[in-house]
């Protein structure tokens, strides 16, 4: 009789822990981008196709950890990847906080770092807790399923990650201020800028809320604005883009002088 009412809270538990992974996975569902203010930057999870992948660090250590942890289920964790952009070291506070809480299997640093001392700080305890990590120097490309790939393009001066979902792309850019983006991603439907930039243009611009006058400038016809500690939700499919419409900010058109003559 034990026995049987052993096996009957067997598949009592079995049976509840698969209708609560049921339910959380569509709460928690794939195609999702979700973007946060990390310090003076942004960071970007990516949960697309079983995956959790994220771009950027920010400048606050532990601030990653936390939207992070907010975006994904327990379970999900370690994460598969971090790529980081290795033009200079403004993501490595929130990269390390990753790194030395185990909370990432793998590491991606795009481009080639300078010999400032805090790259070796992040080998050595990446290596500590069997982190691998990847330098990236050339244009790679990962790819997540028949539908969906990342394509990584690393250079001096900032680097372009093209989201392709589809015929849909979504370009993550972390750039020098002032510098132009190449054509590396073709027309994006959204760009997320990871940094201030008043060279940034696509139909849906998200970046960091401006701090300063000389961050105002931008020639994106609708802008997401993301403070520290703020996160949005845009969901991905082949077909479509949504973007919470309360956090869109139309830009201002400027106003009509009348004519003299």
């Amino acid at each position: 009789m034990a026995r049987w009412r052993l096996l009957g809270w067997l598949v009592s538990g079995f049976l509840l822990g698969f209708l609560v992974t049921s339910l959380s996975s569509r709460h928690h569902p794939d195609g999702r981008l979700i973007v946060g203010g990390t310090g003076s930057t942004l960071s970007v999870v990516l949960l697309l196709s079983g995956r959790t992948i994220i771009v950027g660090g920010g400048t606050a250590p532990n601030e990653v950890v936390e939207l992070v942890d907010r975006s994904t289920l327990p379970w999900r964790r370690p994460y598969d990847l971090l790529i980081l952009p290795g033009w200079d070291t403004t993501h490595l506070p929130g990269a390390l906080s990753l790194v030395e809480r185990r909370a990432v299997d793998a590491v991606a640093v795009l481009g080639a770092p300078d010999r400032d001392p805090a790259w070796t700080i992040l080998e050595r305890r990446a290596r500590e807790r069997r982190v691998t990590v990847h330098f990236v120097a050339v244009r790679s490309l990962l790819t997540l399923d028949r539908s969906t790939r990342l394509e990584l393009f690393p250079a001096s001066d900032g680097t372009t990650i093209c989201l392709e979902v589809g015929a849909l792309r979504i370009a993550l850019v972390d750039q020098r201020p002032n510098h132009p983006i190449g054509a590396t991603c073709s027309t994006p439907i959204v760009l997320i800028a990871v940094r201030q930039s008043t060279l940034a243009s696509a139909p849906v611009l998200v970046r960091p809320r401006p701090q300063r006058a000389t961050d105002l400038t931008s020639h994106a016809e609708r802008e997401v604005l993301v403070s520290r500690g703020e996160a949005i939700e845009l969901r991905v499919s082949e077909h479509e883009v949504r973007v919470p419409l309360r956090s869109i900010h139309e830009r201002a058109t400027p106003p009509t002088i009348p004519s003299t003559q």
